[in-house]
């Protein structure tokens, strides 16, 4: 049914309409001149200040795109800001329209995105969710065609009965502040928004201004086969460790200093916990760079360094997992002190 709707709605859009009316590229701008453009749009009537409500209130976008990725790069692409495919209207005019699939987002959610092909990805707004939370999501939505191929196996063998519980039809249990007599409206409908020529010359500039970053972006899919997760844990080392000491190592190695880095810890053991800001770059990984990188050191040493950065990382993720961080705590002590005017310690 929702299929049809929006087939049927599709059908009735012209390119031209779709393109210059693409209400979405405006989420691709900075904050700050989203904050400003989209003021303008609830302020102009009623009616669009209603749909952007049900847009905020909704748990995810579903994104149908019209592309097909001919490889994992620019499948990749795809799902991180869209494609870029400027067509010519008008030559003599200098008329032009996107059509990539580009304009065919609204960064400020959960994006389910799914192309012609099937080949589907996620691009998620971060302020709301972690990536824990999002892969969470993902792995469920995998587990649930897995088990569905299950059973079309067993059928033959249990008949219709679901032996194999599915994720995606499961009994949702409520929480008693959501429970409510009132039914909302499911039935698909296509969201009119009235677009002022103010904001149609925004969506014009929003949609000029991703392009270029498009085009002055490539992106490459980095496949590492030489060793894994299984490799690092025999040699009792943490893979998250090894990769973040990697990453400041490869970064001195090319520039020649110690750069600041931190890493997000999951503290979701604690109610309504999300995560805590977990320095990387600590005087063990200086000296990790500095022994790894010279002419002087014998390769016992760069082992015996790279344990022990390790080593202290690990034990430092695991403070923060278990609430002993103070970054975020500090961070709003700070802001805290800023919203009421008091004086900021010096250590900050």
């Amino acid at each position: 049914e929702i299929l049809k709707a929006i087939d049927k709605f599709s059908r009735k859009t012209r390119q031209r309409d779709a393109s210059s009316n693409a209400l979405g590229v405006l989420t691709t701008l900075s904050r700050s001149k989203w904050s400003l453009v989209r003021q303008k749009l609830v302020h102009s009537s009623e009616k669009n200040s209603n749909l952007l409500d049900v847009i905020d209130q909704a748990l995810f976008v579903l994104a149908l795109d019209d592309f097909s990725p001919r490889d994992i790069n620019e499948a990749a692409s795809n799902m991180l800001h869209g494609t870029y495919n400027l067509e010519v209207v008008d030559e003599n005019d200098f008329e032009y329209l996107q059509s990539g699939s580009c304009i065919n987002r609204w960064y400020d959610k959960l994006q389910l995105i799914v192309c012609r092909d099937g080949s589907a990805g996620v691009n998620f707004e971060h302020s709301s969710i972690d990536g824990h939370t999002a892969l969470r999501f993902v792995s469920d939505i995998f587990a649930d065609t897995v088990v569905s191929f299950a059973q079309s196996i067993t059928k033959a063998i249990y008949g219709t009965a679901e032996k194999i519980p599915s994720v995606l039809n499961a009994v949702v249990r409520k929480s008693r502040s959501t429970l409510s007599a009132f039914e909302p409206d499911t039935n698909p409908r296509k969201l009119d928004f009235d677009l002022p020529l103010d904001i149609l010359q925004d969506i014009k500039n929003a949609e000029v201004s991703i392009g270029d970053q498009i085009c002055g972006l490539e992106n490459i899919v980095l496949e590492f086969h030489g060793y894994g997760k299984s490799y690092i844990v025999s040699k009792k080392l943490s893979p998250d460790s090894f990769v973040q000491m990697s990453i400041l190592l490869a970064y001195y190695r090319m520039y020649g200093n110690v750069v600041c880095s931190y890493e997000p810890v999951l503290t979701k053991r604690y109610i309504h916990g999300r995560t805590e800001a977990m320095r990387s770059t600590t005087t063990k990984v200086a000296t990790l760079c500095k022994v790894f990188c010279s002419h002087f050191t014998t390769k016992q040493e760069k082992i015996d360094a790279l344990i022990e950065a390790i080593s202290f990382h690990s034990s430092c993720v695991r403070d923060c997992a278990a609430g002993k961080g103070v970054d975020r705590h500090l961070f709003a002590l700070k802001n805290i002190a800023a919203k009421h005017n008091i004086d900021i310690p010096s250590f900050y």
